[in-house]
């Protein structure tokens, strides 16, 4: 069975504007108005309803995706990615308000990446997972960016061995320096390991995980390696035999010669080469 996360298409650490904008795409092609299935449809209401609440979000992260439903499975919290922007990873913990739900202290999970401590979120994962949103300038040009990170760290009282009651939780930040080769595609990580998050009893700490993700343009459109882009062109242009100017991303003018084709309406104009760095 699908995921909340992937019936909306959406990763694990997006935030409500990236649920909501998913939400509203999805209904313009999955709504049984618009020629949906009403089961398809319905269960992609159920994800949203959830996953727009903090409150049953927090829920479903850290009891898994019958949790919401079911009690019984508070022994097996499932995993919670953490999130961040391109500047700072926050770790999940909206996840701390789980057991405020239920009114009750969930068991504790004996899960290799998923201890919890005094004075830390129940549901901290030992990887990291941090959204760095780029332009399409910077896909197409490539660049290089300079991340100030944070991640936990349980200290453990020497001699007393891994008991959790007898460590305390730690935050730490670090610089990480990250280069983006032209032409990189949404969803490239790039992982740093043993720069994540310690968890109580773990031999090493986790990995810090870095994840792109493409912000819309304005006027380019990206499928693949190609890149679409819509022109409205006059009509005395198009039966004069004109030309079409084209801003590229990277700063460039194209003149394209409009032929008899552009009459058509709809009409597309391939120009090889112009596409994204491969």
């Amino acid at each position: 069975m699908r995921s909340y996360y992937e019936r909306l298409g959406v990763l694990t650490c997006a935030s409500n504007d990236d649920i909501r904008r998913a939400y509203r795409a999805l209904a313009l092609s999955a709504h049984p108005d618009k020629g949906g299935s009403r089961s398809e449809w319905g269960s992609i209401q159920e994800a949203y309803e959830t996953l727009s609440s903090p409150e049953k979000r927090c829920l479903y992260d850290f009891m898994g995706a019958f949790a919401h439903l079911s009690e019984r499975n508070w022994s097996q919290p499932g995993p919670q990615a953490t999130s961040g922007d391109s500047y700072s990873a926050q770790p999940a913990s909206r996840c701390g308000s789980a057991s405020r739900l239920l009114g009750k202290r969930p068991a504790p999970s004996h899960a290799p990446n998923q201890q919890p401590g005094p004075g830390g979120p129940p549901c901290v994962d030992a990887d990291v997972l941090v959204q760095l949103r780029l332009t399409l300038e910077e896909l197409f040009t490539g660049c290089t960016k300079q991340l100030r990170l944070k991640r936990k760290l349980f200290l453990q009282v020497p001699g007393l061995g891994h008991d959790v009651a007898t460590g305390s939780w730690a935050e730490t930040e670090e610089l990480f320096r990250i280069v983006v080769s032209p032409g990189a595609r949404e969803g490239t990580r790039f992982s740093f390991a043993g720069k994540g998050n310690l968890l109580p009893g773990a031999a090493a700490a986790g990995s810090m995980v870095i994840v792109l993700h493409q912000q819309p343009h304005h006027h380019y459109t990206r499928r693949g390696s190609h890149l679409h882009v819509t022109c409205t062109v006059p009509l005395l242009t198009c039966l004069s035999g004109g030309s079409a100017c084209i801003s590229t991303l990277d700063g460039r003018t194209l003149l394209v010669p409009l032929g008899p084709n552009c009459l058509q309406p709809a009409a597309e104009h391939v120009i090889r080469g112009e596409g994204m760095p491969l």
